[in-house]
């Protein structure tokens, strides 16, 4: 019937092997054969999907995981810049001991807001002493050392 179908037309074969595709059709073989293939058409489905879903997973979360990395960089090295400036400009007004520079170190460090490490700039070349500033500081939590 297929290679008939190259020099007729589909009605005539449909009516000249009426009879076989019938037989075809009540065969258990064939059926099979279909259930096999559709079987098969879902597999490659299900196993694309996953392999798509997966990539684009992947690509998203890479994504993402830049973004958020350089934001945090971003945020970390602003905040590190900020207290080297405190630092530097106490240490160029004043002469600290390395028990005041620690201290102010370390007192710094607990502070994660930009805003307020920019006004401790501000505050750092204002004040009359380093007592002065660090007075200005939230106390250093014990607990978390």
């Amino acid at each position: 019937m297929t290679v008939a179908s190259r020099y007729f037309e589909r009605d005539f074969l449909w009516d000249f092997f009426r009879e076989e595709v019938e037989l075809m059709r009540e065969a258990s073989f064939i059926e099979e054969w279909i259930e096999e293939g559709i079987q098969k058409g879902i597999q490659k489905g299900i196993q694309q999907g996953l392999q798509q879903g997966l990539q684009q997973g992947l690509q998203q979360g890479l994504q993402q995981g830049l973004q958020q990395g350089l934001q945090q960089g971003l945020q970390q090295g602003l905040l590190k810049g900020r207290r080297e400036d405190i630092m530097n400009l106490l240490m160029a007004r004043f002469d600290l001991s390395y028990r005041q520079g620690k201290a102010l170190e370390d007192r710094l460090k607990a502070i994660e807001d930009p805003d307020r490490l920019s006004d401790l700039v501000i505050l750092a070349a204002q004040v009359e002493s380093v007592e002065a500033f660090l007075d200005q500081l939230p106390p250093l939590d014990k607990t978390l050392s």
